[in-house]
């Protein structure tokens, strides 16, 4: 979407019709993370411009019209509701679990190395750590290997699955960005200048992209999981 135009405008319009998309199709709150991924990343960008995160603009600037609710047991997960929908405190958690599966517009398009990093097997004696900084990569180590400071966060076991949907995939991401307080913005592909499908559309030319040339030589898979990743 284009805010080239009364940029913070045009933004408060975009929030507020995500918002309302959500609720009135679905009934239920539009996640944070998700309405900060929409158009590119551009939203959260916007916002992160004027206000110091994207739940600070939305008080800030659309208390008329959006509001901002979050768990009571888990501060992480934070969503928005149309400003005039009646509810207390009490109802905002049943809200929020309502939202799995939840779809608004068209699903964020992720970097090849943090999508699968959720969908590419995971030794059960090693952890996987994914930057948080370019080159985006995920490293899989043995818990006395982890890679030091703090531009790794762990993925746990409980977000990485070769088996499932890519709609589940979606919200194992949502659910790891969330509980990790991570925006999606920093982990989106760029762009695409042309059409059509790239050899590394495929989960395991997503999974080769994702490694450099040390990795792949310590990296082996029984072929039926290679078969899995080509169909994927």
């Amino acid at each position: 979407m284009n805010y080239s135009s009364s940029p913070l405008q045009e933004l408060d319009q975009r929030i507020i019709s995500l918002v309302q998309q959500s609720w009135e199709e679905h009934q239920v709150p539009l996640l944070l993370s998700r309405l900060g991924a929409q158009d590119g990343g551009e939203i959260a960008r916007l916002a992160k411009q004027e206000s110091f995160s994207l739940a600070g603009y939305l008080r800030d600037r659309l208390a008329g019209d959006v509001r901002v609710i979050q768990h009571s047991s888990k501060p992480v997960v934070v969503g928005a509701v149309p400003a005039d929908v009646d509810g207390e405190p009490g109802d905002f958690d049943a809200w929020l679990e309502r939202t799995h599966g939840q779809s608004v517009g068209m699903p964020p398009r992720f970097h090849p190395a943090f999508w699968a990093a959720f969908r590419v097997p995971l030794d059960e004696n090693k952890r996987r750590y994914m930057s948080l900084v370019p080159p985006l990569r995920f490293v899989d180590a043995y818990p006395e290997d982890r890679p030091e400071g703090d531009s790794y966060a762990e993925i746990e076991w409980e977000y990485i699955d070769s088996d499932v949907e890519p709609s589940e995939v979606q919200q194992n991401v949502d659910d790891w960005l969330e509980a990790n307080g991570l925006d999606a913005m920093p982990f989106l592909a760029a762009s695409k200048s042309s059409g059509g499908r790239s050899s590394s559309d495929d989960l395991l030319g997503r999974l080769l992209a994702a490694l450099d040339a040390d990795d792949q030589k310590r990296v082996s898979l029984p072929l039926d999981i290679v078969a899995k990743l080509r169909r994927a």
